[in-house]
């Protein structure tokens, strides 16, 4: 049986897929930022936004690929970028004393 030219190519562009990507590799999820909060606490959907778009100050544009008008989070980008965030310490924005009345 003869294969068309396209059939061909087809089948030498999976090969190649298939030798090129090892079988036990990580995938990673993308999730719809719309949905992000059915598979994730935090941040919030308000704060999600502002992420997404600050993202190219703030590197969140790492973690993020948009589709059409869909915007979709790259869950394993989205934890390392976490990781990445330095850690400040707490701010106590109380005052001694506040409070208190004499």
């Amino acid at each position: 049986m003869a294969t068309t030219p396209t059939e061909s190519a087809l089948g030498r562009i999976q090969t190649a897929r298939s030798e090129s990507v090892p079988q036990d590799a990580p995938r990673t999820r993308y999730i719809p930022a719309s949905d992000w909060n059915k598979h994730h606490p935090w941040p919030t959907p308000g704060g999600l936004r502002w992420l997404i778009f600050h993202g190219h100050q703030n590197g969140f544009a790492r973690c993020t690929r948009k589709i059409g008008a869909r915007v979709l989070i790259d869950e394993a980008a989205f934890l390392d970028w976490v990781d990445s965030q330095p850690i400040r310490p707490r701010s106590c924005s109380r005052r001694v004393g506040a409070g208190t009345q004499s």
